[in-house]
C-alpha cells in the first residue's frame, strides 16, 4: 500500500515538471522511509510525533550528513502534505513538527546512578521485566548503537568469553566485550526467550508478540523505567551509549579502545565524548562545591 502511494506521489512529481535528479532523490529518501515504517510495523497514519523523533535518531544512526537529514525530513512533509490533500491520512503531525536543529550540541548523559536506577528498574519476576533487563544492560556494557542492538542474532553472542559481534551500518563487525552484570541478565534472560520469541526467529530480542523489537519498543521501554524512577532528564535512544562512552573515559580507558568499541570510523567523533566528560566533571565539581547548587 505505501509503496503505491509513494508511486502516485512520483507520479504526480513528473506531472508538476519536476527534473528527473529531484524525482530520483524524492525515491530515495521515500524508499527509506519504507524500510524504516516496515521495520517499525507502522502504518503511514500512525507517523506521529514521537515516531517522528525516532525517524530522526535513525537518519543519525545511518551516518548521513545533517543536510542530508534535513532534506529526508523536507522531502517527508512534502510527501504528506500530498497524502492528506488526496485523502490518504486526516492528520499529518509533521507538518506543524519543528523541523530539529542537528548541530551535533554536546548529549545529556546519566550519571552511574541515574544508569545504576534505571537497570535495576524492570521486575526480575516478569518475562518481559527479564528482557527489558538484558536489553537495558547490554546497551550500557557495550556502548551499542540500537540499530545494532535490534538486529543482534543469538549467534553474535558469547557468553562465556564475554563478547558480543556488533554490526555497523555499512556491514562492519567488531567485537565488543561485556561486564558481568551484562553477562548474568543475558543469562536470565535466555532461560525465557524461547518462550517470548517465535519459533522461526534467530533475534536475540523479540518483542511481547514474539517477532523483531523495534526502535519504538526500545525507546518506550526506556523511557517508561526513566519515568518510573523519577528521573527528569531528557533520555534518547543514544543515551545508554553516550553514558557508556563518557563512563569509560572518566575511568581511564584509553580513546582509541573507545572508539573501536564505538565502531568511530573517524576519532572525531570519539573525541566529542572527551569534551563531554570535561564538562561533566566541572559540573560535577560545581554542585559539591558551590553553596547554592
Amino acid at each position: 500500500m505505501m509503496d503505491e502511494q509513494i508511486h502516485v506521489y512520483l507520479t504526480s512529481l513528473a506531472s508538476q515538471g519536476k527534473s528527473q535528479n529531484t524525482i530520483d532523490a524524492y525515491r530515495r529518501d521515500l524508499r527509506k522511509f519504507e524500510v524504516f515504517m516496515k521495520e517499525e510495523s507502522l502504518s503511514l497514519q500512525q507517523f506521529e510525533e514521537l515516531q517522528i523523533v525516532s525517524y530522526t535518531e535513525y537518519l543519525m544512526d545511518s551516518g548521513i550528513s545533517k543536510s542530508s537529514i534535513i532534506r529526508n525530513l523536507v522531502t517527508l512533509r512534502n510527501f504528506y502534505k500530498f497524502l492528506r490533500r488526496q485523502g490518504y491520512v486526516l492528520e499529518a503531525p509533521i507538518l506543524y513538527y519543528e523541523l530539529p536543529h542537528l548541530d551535533r550540541d554536546l548529549p545529556e548523559i546519566l550519571t552511574v546512578d541515574e544508569i545504576r536506577q534505571i537497570l535495576e528498574a524492570p521486575d526480575q519476576e516478569s518475562n518481559k521485566g527479564k528482557r527489558d533487563r538484558a536489553i537495558l544492560e547490554l546497551l550500557y556494557a557495550s556502548g551499542l548503537k540500537v540499530s545494532e542492538l535490534i538486529h543482534l542474532k543469538l549467534s553474535d553472542v558469547n557468553l562465556e568469553k564475554r563478547y558480543i559481534v556488533g554490526t555497523g551500518s555499512k556491514g562492519k563487525e567488531r567485537l565488543i566485550p561485556i561486564g558481568s552484570k551484562a553477562v548474568e541478565s543475558l543469562n536470565h534472560y535466555l532461560t525465557i526467550r524461547d518462550r517470548m520469541a517465535n519459533e522461526s526467529s534467530t533475534f536475540l530480542f523479540t518483542s511481547n508478540q514474539g517477532d523483531t523489537i523495534t526502535r519504538q519498543g526500545i525507546w518506550k521501554l526506556l523511557k517508561t523505567y526513566k519515568d518510573q524512577v523519577g528521573i527528569t532528564k531528557e533520555v534518547n535512544l543514544n543515551t545508554l551509549r553516550h553514558s557508556f562512552a563518557v563512563h569509560l573515559l572518566d575511568n581511564g580507558a584509553d580513546m582509541k579502545a573507545v572508539q573501536e568499541m564505538l565502531g568511530h570510523t573517524d576519532i572525531n567523533a570519539t573525541l566529542r565524548y572527551e569534551e563531554l566528560k570535561k564538562k561533566n566533571k566541572l559540573m560535577e565539581i560545581y554542585n559539591h562545591t558551590h553553596p547554592r547548587a
